[in-house]
């Protein structure tokens, strides 16, 4: 490749043959951090002299200078060098056990049989704690919701996290919506955390908050209406004005902020008749769960053939009145607790109450896995 390179003018193929000579980045890491650390051991207790730790030293701030060019040259930002930084260990951990494997006589060019179009596919939903949840990403579940529009009967779209499982489980008609609803997304870590344990798997979480906005740019190219039911003190209006801006060309059918109180304080009759009136397409409801899934679910006649979305604090979000927690407590699965820590009052209790049946749900699976184990038949 060199010589070929060389020969004729073909960056690309000089590019090519630098790329399969150098090592993998992990592994030059990982040889630099060892160099530094056994010259710098052997400094203190052999007797060795000091500048030994240097040429590692050169090494180690060659990389850091290679993955800054790097990290600059893509755009990442600052929250993905930080969730880079985050999941950097974890990586190269895999990464070592590979070359110990490697090492050990680990045939890498062994044949390894892929996936064929015949295969078994995954199904389409898995069952968490009861609660059927479909195998979407955020692209994916755009994509179901916008096949869904125009659809002969109303669909029901419901992003479900940890509340609406605990909830499932004592209110019978909670469960009922969740099992009937045209499509459940993940909107939760410990929805992935539950469905992993049962040995499933689950392509990532889709939060309410996340998936709107890409919504509404796909509305907006598609020329699909929204209407935003919910809020209060004009933060539909202010969430319907942002995602505007955010997708040029989007159609807003209408808002509206019933009063806040229970469903049958609702003028529910006035509601529909203005969402149908508006000629709506997708409808956005944030009365909060389970008070949104109920009012959709009972009015789903009335409504017609249209999409509709409970989607909880997305208005107060997308509006600036509440601030989301950084990338990486979304990343990790710790976005509760950042909620938790500035609305204590508000959501101390119920975030206890749905913990605690989240350990007795792992609690349970284990159990469960423990006893299928003992009863299955052993090997002779």
């Amino acid at each position: 490749l060199v010589g070929h390179a060389l020969r004729r003018p073909e960056p690309g193929l000089l590019e090519t043959a630098v790329d399969l000579a150098v090592p993998p980045l992990s592994l030059l890491l990982g040889l630099a951090l060892s160099g530094l650390a056994i010259s710098t051991l052997g400094a203190m207790w052999l007797g060795l002299p000091a500048w030994a730790a240097a040429p590692w030293l050169g090494c180690l701030i060659a990389i850091a200078a290679y993955l800054a060019v790097g990290m600059r040259a893509s755009g990442l930002g600052l929250a993905g060098c930080r969730r880079l930084a985050l999941e950097a260990p974890a990586f190269l951990a895999r990464k070592a056990g590979l070359y110990v494997r490697l090492a050990r006589g680990h045939d890498a060019t062994a044949w390894e049989r892929s996936q064929r179009a015949d295969d078994r596919m995954d199904p389409p939903r898995v069952e968490v704690q009861g609660v059927p949840i479909d195998r979407v990403d955020r692209e994916s579940a755009v994509d179901r919701i916008m096949a869904l529009v125009g659809g002969p009967r109303l669909a029901q779209v419901c992003t479900v996290n940890l509340d609406f499982l605990a909830r499932a489980q004592s209110d019978p008609e909670v469960g009922a919506i969740l099992a009937q609803s045209a499509l459940n997304v993940p909107d939760g870590a410990p929805v992935l955390w539950l469905a992993a344990a049962c040995g499933e798997r689950l392509p990532e979480r889709v939060a309410g908050a996340d998936l709107v906005p890409q919504l509404a740019a796909r509305a907006a190219r598609d020329g699909v209406r929204l209407f935003l039911l919910g809020g209060a003190d004009g933060v539909a209006m202010e969430a319907a004005l942002e995602l505007s801006r955010h997708a040029p060309g989007l159609q807003i059918a209408g808002t509206r902020e019933p009063p806040i109180g229970d469903l049958e304080s609702l003028d529910s009759a006035a509601i529909v008749r203005a969402i149908t009136d508006a000629r709506t397409d997708i409808l956005l409801v944030a009365f909060g769960h389970p008070k949104q899934e109920r009012w959709i679910h009972r009015h789903r006649e009335e409504l017609g053939s249209i999409v509709a979305i409970g989607v909880g604090c997305s208005f107060d979000l997308l509006a600036g009145r509440r601030v989301r927690a950084p990338h990486w407590c979304q990343a990790h699965g710790l976005e509760w607790a950042y909620r938790v820590a500035h609305e204590p009052r508000r959501l101390a209790g119920r975030y206890s109450a749905d913990a605690v049946w989240l350990l007795t749900a792992f609690w349970r699976i284990a159990v469960t896995a423990a006893l299928r184990r003992s009863t299955s038949p052993q090997p002779a």
